[in-house]
């Protein structure tokens, strides 16, 4: 068995609850996201998933931003009928 590795394959970025509602409206300007205020936490705040290894071992870079893929999944439903079962 060949050995294998595990990688993160991410933006680099972590969207707080806001910033993802800035990132939805620019594509959704009609959508009605409500963020809800956040009960405190004791835990600390996520940081994004670390693509370093991926970068250095594979050379790879992130070519979606969190818009580009909001705007890929506005043109995919838009292109769907009401009827495709491939959107369930």
């Amino acid at each position: 068995i060949p050995h294998s590795r595990i990688f993160n394959v991410a933006m680099g970025k972590v969207y707080g609850p806001q910033e993802l509602r800035q990132e939805i409206l620019k594509v959704f300007p009609d959508a009605g996201v409500i963020i809800e205020p956040e009960e405190p936490k004791s835990i600390s705040k996520p940081t994004p998933m670390d693509i370093t290894r991926l970068s250095g071992e594979l050379g790879f870079t992130p070519r979606y931003s969190m818009q580009m893929a909001l705007q890929d999944c506005a043109e995919f439903y838009s292109n769907c009928s009401a009827k495709d079962e491939t959107v369930l």
